[in-house]
């Protein structure tokens, strides 16, 4: 074992398991209906940051999620997803620090994903600094999303294809003791964005 090392670990894990049920009865004598949704998650996070030099860290962990339905509506649904991270800030003297970041997603119905994210702070002064940023993000519909049942007022859209966005930030601070002030502009462009909108009248769909 190497103390040296050792000191300069650090590592958080968390794991969990939730029950969410959804129950909706009406006595409508023409059409009655008695659903029950159930959904059983069971996940897993695990983080560790090392520190690698003066100037550079690497923080890196995963995850992993199981979502289970039990539907008196839609039957029995899965999805299996998981995870991996890498982000290493590098601090070039005292002025700049780069932070590159990486993220590898798979899931059980979907393919799997690289995302990633560049973000710079340049510090001018004691006091005034301006940051960058640009990245790529993905997100898969959520079961929801694909396989809510038609209530008469909603409905999922199984044909969901993931969701892919580009994004980037420009920005600057001004930090005194008395004063802080901060500014920035970004823009974003997203494909295949999702969004839950009125189809037809009271009448609603991702």
């Amino acid at each position: 074992e190497n103390p040296a090392l050792t000191s300069a670990l650090g590592m958080e894990a968390h794991a969990f398991y939730k029950l969410t049920r959804l129950a909706y009865q009406d006595p409508d004598v023409m059409f009655p209906v008695d659903d029950t949704h159930t959904l059983h998650s069971i996940g897993a996070d695990l983080l560790q940051q090392a520190t690698v030099a003066e100037f550079l860290q690497l923080i890196y962990g995963g995850n992993f999620l199981a979502d289970m339905v039990q539907s008196t509506t839609i039957g029995a649904k899965q999805r299996y997803s998981g995870g991996a991270f890498l982000e290493a800030p590098f601090y070039i003297g005292e002025l700049l620090t780069l932070t590159p970041m990486a993220r590898y997603d798979l899931y059980s119905d979907f393919p799997g994903n690289l995302t990633w994210k560049l973000a710079a702070v340049l510090r001018l002064t004691d006091v005034f600094s301006v940051k960058a940023s640009g990245g790529k993000s993905y997100r898969a519909p959520t079961l929801n999303d694909l396989y809510w049942p038609n209530d008469g007022m909603s409905e999922g859209n199984a044909a969901l294809q993931p969701e892919t966005g580009y994004s980037g930030e420009l920005g600057a601070s001004f930090v005194t003791s008395r004063v802080e002030a901060n500014a920035s502009a970004f823009a974003r462009f997203v494909q295949d964005g999702i969004q839950w909108t009125e189809v037809s009248p009271f009448f609603y769909k991702p």
